[in-house]
């Protein structure tokens, strides 16, 4: 594609050249910003993409828990979600430190073949946590994605799974859903060992579970 844009340029009259080169340099440009990672989620035999999902950072020791703590929660739903194939850490060269002062390396993500990297940061005040987090292209080397989120410490489950649709809209296209809740109906037995049938939630990963109901009235359905 560059040698026949070039070719073109090269084949006119003086006076075209600069207007033409201009417009070879702004498509050649244009190229570089998009990342050609997008999952086509209507394609059977799309092949899953390998994302990087390191530990976020946080300065201090509390922060560094939540920031693995959330790195857990977002690479097991990424896991279980065919459009992605989660890297193993092992392969990872750069710790969420040098990524935190220096930024991303990305020749060494590409030396590993991830087509996609998150990297953030994490910081634990009182009873709140502020994230913050980018989500790159290593080929292109252009970000995809990023935000910044602070919510009550109690909710860092749920800002882990807002995090994820971030990720999977970015490459999808589509709305996420791994912030989604399930309502059922669950049995168990009461004190008297009698079955009862209690109104329960629970987020998509089956955590956070907790009944809204005692089992003492009828409940048939959600």
């Amino acid at each position: 594609m560059r040698k026949l844009l070039m070719w073109l340029v090269a084949a006119q009259p003086v006076c075209w050249r600069v207007a033409l080169g201009a417009l070879v340099l702004a498509v050649l440009l244009a190229g570089q910003g998009q990342a050609a990672i997008r999952i086509d989620l209507n394609n059977p035999n799309a092949a899953p993409i390998p994302v990087a999902v390191p530990d976020l950072y946080g300065a201090t020791p509390d922060s560094a828990k939540y920031a693995a703590d959330l790195a857990g929660v977002i690479t097991n739903n990424l896991s279980h979600s065919t459009p992605f194939k989660v890297l193993n850490r092992k392969a990872f060269t750069q710790s969420p430190a040098q990524m935190a002062a220096q930024g991303p390396a990305f020749a060494d993500w590409r030396a590993i073949g991830a087509d996609a990297l998150l990297t953030g940061t994490v910081e634990v005040e009182g009873g709140s946590i502020r994230v913050e987090y980018r989500l790159y292209d290593p080929n292109s080397e252009t970000q995809l994605a990023g935000q910044r989120y602070k919510v009550d410490l109690k909710f860092w489950r749920h800002l882990a799974h807002r995090i994820s649709d971030d990720i999977y809209t970015a490459m999808t296209g589509e709305e996420g859903y791994f912030a989604t809740r399930i309502v059922h109906i669950g049995e168990d037995r009461g004190p008297d060992g009698k079955t009862r049938k209690r109104l329960c939630v629970m987020d998509q990963d089956s955590a956070n579970y907790q009944c809204l109901t005692d089992g003492n009235s009828l409940v048939l359905t959600p």
